[in-house]
């Protein structure tokens, strides 16, 4: 089992998963020269994993499979060769994966903890009395979700996740 970071999107979800649950994410790997939120992923959320990369061909298109562990997979973005190799990054949570990929990845994860990605948010005025846009700056900090500074915002959430063979619980 691997010890690892997942981010999540802001969208609703009727419910999320709490520290101790077991859940099936579908996820792609966020390589650690990424950018997200239009920052660069934060050294701290990256994690050295090594995969076995596989394709999976649908027609005359390729999508890239890694898997860790003994059976936790996620996509991989662009092109890859198959083989063992070293990731660094962490796992991105798309609920939305089958708008991007063909191939559904298989394997839990034991959430840990949450946490938030925050960044320094600024307000500025519209021409609509008491609406602001916020404007971000900085780059993004781990923080705890209960303790998010007031000038700042939360981008994603953090979870602290280890994967897990076991099967998830039915839905």
């Amino acid at each position: 089992m691997t010890e690892l970071w997942l981010l999540e999107d802001l969208e609703p979800f009727p419910h999320p998963p709490v520290a101790g649950d077991v859940f099936s994410p579908t996820t792609f790997w966020l390589d650690a020269s990424s950018e997200v939120c239009e920052s660069p992923v934060p050294t701290e959320i990256c994690t050295r994993v090594t995969a076995r990369v596989e394709p999976r061909l649908h027609g005359d298109h390729t999508e890239w499979v890694a898997e860790f562990d003994g059976g936790f997979q996620t996509m991989l973005r662009g092109d890859h060769r198959p083989g063992i190799v070293e990731l660094h990054g962490c796992l991105f949570w798309d609920r939305y994966s089958q708008l991007d990929f063909l191939t559904e990845p298989r394997g839990s994860v034991h959430l840990l903890s949450r946490s938030c990605l925050v960044q320094r948010r600024r307000l500025m005025p519209t021409r609509y009395p008491h609406w602001f846009t916020p404007h971000y700056s900085g780059p993004l900090r781990l923080v705890n979700a209960a303790a998010v500074p007031d000038d700042h915002d939360v981008r994603l959430r953090a979870l602290r996740v280890q994967t897990d063979l076991a099967t998830p619980p039915d839905l």
